[in-house]
C-alpha cells in the first residue's frame, strides 16, 4: 500500500516468522509436473517478466511475442483478463510517459483473447495509430512497456485456493527468472521464501527449493482459480491455482 494506515506490521512479521519456522527440515520432492498454488509475489514476478517478451508493439510487431499476428484470437484461458491501468485503484503511478504523452487504460487480453499491445510514439506511427502513453526515455531498444499491468482475480485468499489441490505445491515467491524462449514467455527461475507441500488441501510440510521451466502463455490457459487481489511492486494480480 501506499499509506502506512493499511499496513499492519505485527501481522506480517508474524507471518514471515512462521514460513521460516515452517521451513525447517525440507523434505525432496521428485522433479516433475505439478499442480501449482502461486502466491501473489510469484504471479507478479512472472508477470512482469513476460511484459517485457510480450506485451509491447515492438516485440509484437518483430514477431517474437505471442500476441504476434494473434490479435483477435483466444491465446490464453477464458478467464483470463489482463490490462495496463495507471487509475486502478490500488496502483500510483504516473499517468504519463517518458515521451510526455498521457497513459491510457489498455486491455491487453480480453477472456482470453488477444485485444492489444501497448504503444509508444514510434511503434504507433509505424501502424498508423497513436501512442498508448507507453514509452521509455530515448535511446530506448526495448520498445514500449507496460507500468500499471493488472490481472483480475476472483475471491477469497491463497488458503482457498489450497483447499482446492489433492497433491501439489504451493509458492510463495520465484527469482533468478531468465528467459528460455520469448515467443511463447517460457522461463526458467527457482523458487524461494517458502515452497510447501500440499496433501488432501492442506499444507503437509516443507519441500526443497526448485528450478522450473514453465511457458507463461501455457500457465495462463491452465488457471483454474483465483483469489482476491492485491498490489505487489508495479503488478496487480491474485494467487493461482494451476493445474
Amino acid at each position: 500500500s501506499h499509506r502506512s494506515a493499511d499496513l499492519d506490521p505485527d501481522a506480517i512479521a508474524a507471518r514471515a516468522a512462521a514460513k521460516a519456522s515452517r521451513s525447517r527440515q525440507p523434505r525432496r520432492f521428485e522433479p516433475g509436473s505439478y499442480t501449482v498454488v502461486l502466491e501473489p509475489a510469484a504471479v507478479a514476478d512472472l508477470l512482469t517478466d513476460t511484459a517485457w517478451l510480450s506485451f509491447g508493439a515492438l516485440p509484437v510487431q518483430e514477431g517474437r511475442s505471442f500476441l504476434s499476428g494473434k490479435l483477435g484470437q483466444r491465446v490464453l484461458g477464458e478467464n483470463i483478463t489482463l490490462r495496463d491501468d495507471p487509475y486502478h485503484p490500488l496502483h500510483r503511478g504516473i499517468p504519463f510517459d517518458a515521451e510526455g504523452m498521457p497513459t491510457k487504460p489498455v486491455t491487453i487480453v480480453e477472456r482470453g483473447v488477444a485485444r492489444s499491445p501497448v504503444y509508444d510514439r514510434e511503434t504507433a506511427a509505424r501502424e498508423g495509430k497513436e501512442s498508448t502513453g507507453h514509452g521509455l526515455p530515448c535511446p530506448n531498444p526495448f520498445g514500449p512497456i507496460t507500468s500499471h499491468l493488472v490481472l483480475e482475480g476472483g475471491s477469497g485468499g491463497v488458503e482457498d485456493l489450497v483447499a482446492g489441490v489433492n497433491r501439489g505445491l504451493l509458492v510463495t515467491r520465484v527469482w533468478y527468472t531468465n528467459v528460455v524462449d520469448p515467443v511463447t514467455a517460457t522461463l526458467t527461475g527457482m523458487t524461494r521464501d517458502g515452497l510447501f507441500a500440499i496433501e488432501n488441501g492442506r499444507i503437509a510440510g516443507p519441500v526443497l527449493n526448485f528450478r522450473f521451466n514453465q511457458s507463461v502463455v501455457r500457465m495462463l490457459n491452465e488457471v483454474e482459480a483465483m483469489s482476491g487481489v492485491e498490489r505487489v511492486g508495479g503488478v496487480v494480480c491474485p494467487g493461482l491455482r494451476i493445474r
